[in-house]
């Protein structure tokens, strides 16, 4: 590719994990965003690496009939949302394809997977029941701003509301804005949190300065659960139900005597287990706050015995291992977007666990993970995609192992 070999015609093949489209030019790989499989394309070579390109679409010669309009005015500049100029339809599609590429590419991958049916979202917008907004403050020659950072990394943009969160997020946020003593007195360079739940309403705080309420209620299928004010638990609750279902079915299946869940956070899983038939649930998350929140949920809501631990789940899992039987034991993992740590996966590939079930909301590190669980004799029973994360390139997975 010459210098002067810039702006050139592509057809799309397909779109790859980051919301990207792939196409191929005189056998080197280009991808483009804001564009649909088959899509044919004019687009702008903006960086060359050794083995692929970085493109701009400049316009769309010949259009998907899965092409809609993005609802967001700030769509192509802001980094949250990939997908708003695809038919939600086609987004489920695209990232189910995405995911079974991910996993036949693994060595858990076998031949008998049961791959089950994505489950979309109720809501394709509006659904986010928290944002976290970055602050310019009202300087000389700078206008106060609340907003996302830009695909650059430095523009800050300036946002009246973000059609991901819920309607109620986005009425206090216009209010906020419409405060002109909160807009002078931002603070510069701070992180601006809203957070909202039914019973509660909307809450805003900066940074790690937050006052009032920190123990707010989530819905469960057991009923409320409370759940810390700055901790973990899904963004997208309509979907929660479908979650769980989905980890009562596999356990139902399994039945284990003892379920152990890593990243417990407020127990959500840990409840899942015990009305799945689980005698015994021990729960470990790292943060001190959300194991005293899962403790009175399983009081309240729980069935069986639970017992959560806080800690490091690398220095929790070896004690926890010899007080069980292995043997009669299935492991819950929903660990953050960046995977388990290796040690994690080796101590679990030591162990004589039979049966794990791997909770994920990035399917580049699960896949990364299985390939690691695979060398100790896991394979892939069933998986099934839930879109947590509509219009983003992110989606959660519900993967079942056996040895």
């Amino acid at each position: 590719m010459t210098d002067a070999e810039k702006s050139i015609e592509l057809t799309v093949e397909k779109i790859v994990y980051s919301g990207k489209g792939l196409a191929r030019h005189e056998g080197f790989v280009v991808f483009i965003p804001d564009v649909l499989p088959g899509e044919r394309v004019l687009a702008e070579i903006v960086v060359r690496h050794k083995r692929h390109a970085d493109a701009r679409l400049i316009r769309v010669l010949d259009a998907s009939p899965e092409r809609t309009v993005p609802c967001c005015p700030l769509y192509g500049i802001c980094p949250g949302c990939v997908y708003q100029h695809a038919c939600y339809g086609e987004e489920i599609r695209v990232k189910h394809d995405q995911l079974v590429n991910f996993l036949e590419r693994t060595a858990a991958w076998q031949n008998s997977v049961v791959v089950a049916d994505p489950v979309p979202s109720l809501l394709e917008i509006g659904y986010r029941n928290k944002i976290v907004l970055h602050t310019r403050a009202c300087t000389p020659g700078a206008v106060p701003a609340v907003g996302y950072i830009g695909k650059d990394n430095q523009t800050l943009l300036d946002i009246a509301a973000c059609p991901l969160a819920l309607p109620a997020i986005n009425q206090r946020l216009a209010e906020l804005r419409s405060e002109s003593a909160f807009m002078n007195t931002l603070p510069d360079g701070e992180d601006l949190t809203l957070r909202h739940t039914v019973e509660d309403g909307t809450l805003v705080w900066f940074g790690e300065r937050s006052s009032g309420k920190e123990r707010l209620t989530e819905p469960s299928p057991w009923g409320p659960m409370r759940v810390p004010r700055r901790g973990f638990f899904q963004v997208n609750p309509a979907l929660i139900p479908a979650l769980t279902e989905g980890v009562q079915t596999a356990l139902s299946v399994i039945r284990p005597d003892t379920v152990v869940d890593l990243y417990c956070g407020s127990g959500l899983l840990s409840l899942a287990a015990g009305h799945a038939g689980a005698s015994r649930v021990v729960g470990v998350d790292i943060e001190e706050r959300a194991i005293r929140f899962a403790r009175a949920n399983a009081r309240k809501l729980g069935k069986g015995e639970h017992v959560f631990v806080a800690g490091r789940v690398l220095d929790q899992l070896p004690h926890i291992l010899k007080d069980i039987d292995q043997t009669r034991t299935t492991l819950i993992a929903d660990p953050p977007r960046r995977g388990m740590e290796r040690p994690i996966l080796d101590l679990i590939g030591a162990s004589a666990l039979p049966t794990l079930l791997y909770v994920s909301c990035a399917a580049d590190t699960l896949a990364r993970d299985l390939n690691r669980l695979a060398t100790f004799g896991f394979r892939l029973r069933s998986v099934r995609l839930l879109d947590m994360f509509p219009r983003t390139p992110y989606f959660e997975t519900l993967a079942v192992l056996t040895r």
